[in-house]
């Protein structure tokens, strides 16, 4: 159909009275608009429709996101009658074959609202739909509660969602969020590739954790004998150094707590150049069960040897001892870990979100014909997801409304 130009305020703009004119200014080159964009709050329009329009929600109407709506409709229904008197009325069997979703949605609707004809249903019917299909869970946000779950996933449903914060969908109920999915899945593949990687970080078995936290219990003190070690390696007569004086040990008598401050200060044992802890020469100091103890428990069973033990033997008991910690850590901090029971045997067929709806078609110089535009460019709001209500209302107000906004609110034209 023809395009039929206007002068309004002082410049040409078009007319558009039907909806084959108003796919027909789809293809208007950008160029020969007066602007590309406007901001929501200059249309005489319902505000929920724009919010819908407005895909990147920055409180503009672009022209791409107009001609993305436009072709969206265009190709989902077979049948334009009704368009163009502006009614708030949708035709099911109007829609296009490749309308699948708008028509489960127009059927979900009907059968909310107990319509006795689901072939018609109107802007009022999908308002009062709103209301029970968020009981039923059908909210549009993606998040299902646990009844809505089927039986046989809903107690892992459940226990999914107490290992993650909680979310509450529109309906005020806590359910189980698609980020949390998201979440909950790469947290198990995480933890099932950490759990692989035990056998080879435990190597003491299943002691290994206690004889790890045993070796980072004691590792200050000996950490400090090595190093004394060295010293007394580079310079002997510092050896004697690390005795207390005689005059020191008379102030000490009668003084428990300074005696015990005057041991706590001397070295495990006397350091010996060659790098060694004898467990039979350990000062009695403040450490000495424990570090006795730690011979009998620790070193004689990993090391071979309760009596001694030698500075780079110290080392690899570390080196270990460190590795089973960072896995243990990294274990202990998965969101999941008390689920380890269960993950390895479990599949991806777990609620999940609801398939998203299409984007609208990214901005582009040319202007392809409507038959050949992709199917899937039609883009909500973030926060708004696909559900058969939504859909539906989306359907009939672009529809009932693209008219009016764009003839009365948006002239897209030619300037002159």
């Amino acid at each position: 159909m023809a395009l039929v130009y206007r002068r309004f305020g002082g410049s040409t703009h078009i007319r558009c009275d039907t909806f084959a004119q108003l796919k027909e200014a789809v293809f208007i080159p950008e160029t020969q608009y007066v602007a590309t964009s406007a901001p929501t709050s200059a249309f005489v329009v319902d505000p929920v429709f724009l919010r819908h329009l407005d895909g990147d929600d920055n409180g503009r109407i672009r022209v791409d996101e107009l001609q993305g709506a436009v072709t969206w409709i265009s190709e989902r229904l077979k049948s334009d009658a009704g368009v163009d008197t502006r009614n708030e009325t949708l035709t099911v069997s109007h829609l296009a074959d490749n309308a699948t979703m708008l028509k489960a949605a127009a059927a979900a609707v009907a059968a909310a609202v107990g319509a006795d004809d689901d072939d018609v249903v109107t802007l009022a019917q999908v308002r009062a739909a709103d209301a029970p299909l968020r009981a039923r869970g059908e909210n549009g946000d993606g998040i299902i509660a646990p009844e809505h779950v089927p039986e046989a996933q809903r107690d892992l449903a459940k226990t999914i969602m107490g290992q993650f914060p909680e979310t509450k969908n529109r309906a005020d109920v806590v359910g189980l969020a698609p980020d949390t999915m998201t979440a909950f899945k790469a947290a198990r593949d995480a933890l099932l590739a950490h759990l692989e990687k035990k056998a080879d970080a435990f190597v003491w078995g299943e002691e290994s954790l206690e004889r790890a936290k045993r070796i980072d219990a004691v590792r200050a003190r000996f950490d400090e004998h090595f190093l004394l070690c060295r010293l007394v390696a580079s310079q002997p007569d510092a050896r004697e150094r690390f005795r207390l004086a005689a005059d020191k040990i008379e102030a000490l008598v009668g003084d428990r707590a300074a005696m015990e401050r005057a041991l706590a200060s001397l070295p495990i044992c006397t350091p010996d150049p060659a790098g060694v802890v004898s467990f039979q020469t350990l000062h009695r100091g403040p450490s000495f069960e424990v570090l006795t103890a730690f011979a009998a428990d620790v070193v004689g069973p990993v090391v071979g040897n309760a009596e001694q033990l030698h500075e780079k033997e110290w080392r690899d008991l570390v080196a270990k001892a460190d590795a089973i910690l960072a896995w243990q850590q990294g274990f202990d901090e998965s969101p999941v870990k008390g689920m380890v029971d269960s993950l390895a045997g479990m599949s991806d067929d777990t609620p999940s979100r609801p398939p998203r709806p299409p984007t609208w078609p990214a901005k582009t110089t040319s202007r392809p014909s409507l038959t050949s535009r992709s199917s899937s460019s039609f883009s909500a709001r973030s926060s708004t997801l696909p559900t058969a209500s939504w859909r539906c209302r989306m359907c009939i107000r672009i529809v009932a409304r693209c008219m009016s906004a764009a003839g009365a609110s948006l002239p897209v034209g030619a300037t002159s």
